[in-house]
């Protein structure tokens, strides 16, 4: 999953660095991803460590972690946007006209 990749990626990176400064590596402690799976309009199956969510409920909190992805690459105006209405307003583009 991209998820673990990316966190497995920071850990490596991290450890490179300490170690290229003389200081020991740290232990690995994998972190265990969020698994959000949407089943259908407004149902999904979410599992966040040991709390499982299903139906409306992992629909919620699914787009709740939508929304918290869109927030880091988006400016709040935006992202909220984003989140609402699933898309990006586009700007106008005098290329693609």
């Amino acid at each position: 999953m991209a998820q673990t990749a990316l966190n497995d990626a920071k850990f490596l990176t991290s450890n490179l660095i300490r170690m290229s400064q003389g200081e020991k590596p740290q232990t690995y402690l994998p972190k265990q991803p969020v698994y959000a799976i949407p089943v259908g309009e407004k149902w999904a199956a979410v599992k966040w460590g040991r709390f499982k969510f299903y139906g409306r409920i992992g629909w919620f909190v699914r787009r709740l972690a939508d929304l918290s992805l869109y927030i880091k690459f988006l400016p709040l105006s935006k992202a909220l946007i984003v989140w609402r209405y699933g898309q990006v307003k586009q700007e106008v583009c005098e290329v693609c006209d």
